[in-house]
């Protein structure tokens, strides 16, 4: 299972708001934001759309945190 609140830990600490990683998975804010609470499990795609997004951040900033999980994210699927 997705943890949705470790995505919007990490958006958060990359200061991206939940309406631009809307824009930028092309997915609607109230999905993130129901994702977010695990409130609703996300499709595959959806899932890798996030992911490519949290990856991008994450791994720009080259936070061992950020890497951690997003490599664990990976296993899940």
């Amino acid at each position: 299972m997705l943890q949705g609140r470790k995505i919007r830990e990490l958006r958060k600490n990359k200061n991206l708001t939940l309406k631009e990683l809307a824009v930028q998975t092309g997915l609607s804010s109230s999905l993130l934001f129901q994702i977010e609470r695990d409130l609703v499990d996300p499709t595959v795609t959806t899932f890798w759309k996030i992911c490519g997004i949290i990856k991008a951040i994450a791994f720009r900033g080259h936070a061992c945190d950020d890497a951690v999980f997003f490599c664990r994210i990976l296993r899940l699927c």
